[in-house]
């Protein structure tokens, strides 16, 4: 009689009530995860091809007439099921704490140098008496000389003003020349006739510096005691300036 048959039906068998054992926990399994059971032999025995659960972690062992079987509780691994679709998209979390301050980076190198601004515009004013125009008598008392009056804004100044003047009267003299600021000469003038090295006509040379409210200026000049002279040129130059150190007012 061939005992596979029956082997069969008794593994199925088993395999129900490992199932239902399973189900209410009855079925003993060894610590390394396995069942253990145990085969009958073919033998003299009534019920050969018999096969039984056996608590390996409590003692128990097959008989000499029965051949141990194991096997895994857990069947294979089965193949990978197929990927899900994306869940929704998750609500956006709260704001986290601000990070603390990093730290400074290093100095970049110097750029290179810009190119150079336009320049600045200069004031320049002038106003003369031209040479070989007509004289300006002097008087006693200080006057404008009317061809160099200029009209500037406010601001500062340096004015250089040249004059020749000619002493017309009978005796060595004064005059005196001006410029607002406080700038003057007051040089001695031979009389007219002298021998050439006393020098009838003289080159006069007035600077000054100032501060200005703006409206007109002038070279202003006086003769001394009464005496006649002449100025037969003058010019005046006056370059506005940022500032003026010391300068006076006009």
């Amino acid at each position: 009689m061939n005992a596979f048959p029956k082997l069969a039906a008794a593994t199925a068998v088993l395999a129900l009530g490992v199932g239902a054992a399973a189900a209410s926990g009855a079925i003993p399994s060894g610590s390394d995860g396995m069942i253990h059971g145990c085969y009958q032999k073919p033998g003299l025995l009534a019920n050969p091809g018999d096969l039984r659960v056996i608590d390996k972690e409590a003692g128990q062992s097959c008989r000499s007439n029965e051949t141990a079987l194991p096997w895994n509780q857990k069947g294979a691994k089965g193949d990978t099921g197929a990927r899900g679709e994306p869940g929704p998209k998750g609500s956006p979390g709260p704001q986290g704490e601000p990070g603390q301050d990093g730290q400074d980076g290093q100095a970049g190198a110097q750029g290179p140098a810009g190119p150079a601004g336009p320049a600045g515009r200069t004031e320049v004013y002038f106003a003369a008496i031209p040479s070989g125009a007509e004289s300006v008598l002097l008087s006693d008392q200080y006057a404008d000389l009317v061809s160099t009056r200029l009209t500037l804004p406010p601001g500062s100044y340096l004015a250089e003003a040249r004059l020749n003047v000619e002493n017309v009267g009978r005796w060595p003299a004064q005059a005196e020349c001006r410029l607002p600021g406080g700038g003057s000469v007051d040089p001695v003038l031979p009389p007219k006739g002298q021998a050439a090295d006393l020098h009838t006509y003289l080159e006069m040379e007035v600077t000054s510096a100032f501060n200005h409210d703006g409206g007109e200026i002038a070279v202003q000049c006086q003769s001394r005691e009464g005496e006649s002279f002449f100025v037969k040129s003058a010019s005046l130059l006056v370059t506005k300036v940022d500032s003026v150190n010391g300068g006076g007012s006009g």
